[in-house]
């Protein structure tokens, strides 16, 4: 079974962000979930999560994704501040904040490609947003670094890729990735 993630990559200085808090958060407790040098892990924008179902290869929605985003303008995105879910607890977001083309892209995706070339996993948040970690412990000691972390304003998704999922749903290399327009 091949667990696959389509999402925005994100620019330099989106993923100079995540690699900053990820660090500060390391420095604390250990994260599951790592960017930076000698990390494939990659920070992103999910649009889907799953496992191909029997019978779908990824050129399938590989396919589905070319058609979506072939006239699919580059979006620049607000990012929120950092904090630790209430949902499991364990990890660490900073949510998109302009998101309603994302959600409806993602309504898009879903249409074309869940439940026909993926199951979908659908146990995590419906707020598009950038992945920084996962931890285990010292909660409060996260909470008050997070507080202090300047936010990177605004990120350029310069195009959308397909990588295959780790740890924790990271995505961890490139299988696909096509530039959107500018």
């Amino acid at each position: 079974m091949r667990k696959i993630n389509l999402h925005f990559a994100i620019d330099a200085r989106g993923t100079a962000y995540c690699e900053r808090v990820n660090s500060g958060i390391r420095q604390i407790t250990p994260s599951l979930i790592q960017f930076g040098e000698g990390s494939a892990m990659i920070p992103h924008v999910s649009l889907i999560m799953g496992v191909l179902r029997p019978g779908s290869a990824l050129e399938d929605v590989i396919d589905a994704a070319r058609a979506i985003f072939s006239d699919y303008p580059a979006p620049t995105v607000r990012i929120g501040p950092p904090y630790l879910e209430d949902i499991r607890g364990r990890y660490i977001f900073s949510d998109v904040l302009n998101a309603d083309d994302i959600v409806a892209m993602r309504g898009r995706i879903a249409d074309r490609v869940a439940g026909v070339h993926l199951e979908v996993q659908t146990d995590y948040t419906e707020q598009p947003h950038l992945t920084l970690g996962h931890v285990e412990d010292r909660s409060e000691e996260i909470r008050r670094y997070l507080a202090t972390v300047p936010v990177e304003p605004e990120i350029l998704c310069p195009a959308v890729e397909i990588s295959d999922v780790g740890p924790k749903g990271a995505c961890i290399n490139s299988v696909w990735k096509m530039a959107l327009s500018s």
